[in-house]
């Protein structure tokens, strides 16, 4: 399966965390991101119910970094990390 970097978030999680980071200030809501100046690439990676695999994720690193992203947060579990993956990261 290969990841298809829609926006969608049926999960609402990367919603929620790419508020936290880069929510903009004086928004009524509140609040504002910890670095409400930062430009996101939001990717999903994992289908509606979070599934996915380490290619999926290694592909999305892969592609993060092509569009010159510094820094990536990854929202996910798992037990020991695929050499591929490690590479990637």
């Amino acid at each position: 399966m290969r990841p298809d970097f829609s926006q969608d978030d049926e999960l609402s999680h990367g919603t929620f965390v790419a508020g936290l980071i880069a929510a903009e200030a004086n928004n009524a809501t509140g609040y504002i991101g910890v670095a409400h100046k930062t430009a996101l690439l939001p990717l999903r990676i994992l289908d509606a119910e979070g599934n996915g695999t380490e290619e999926d994720t290694a592909e999305a690193v892969d592609y993060a970094v092509a569009q010159g992203a510094h820094v990536i947060n990854l929202s996910i579990a798992g037990g020991q990390i695929s050499s591929r993956l490690r590479t990637s990261i």
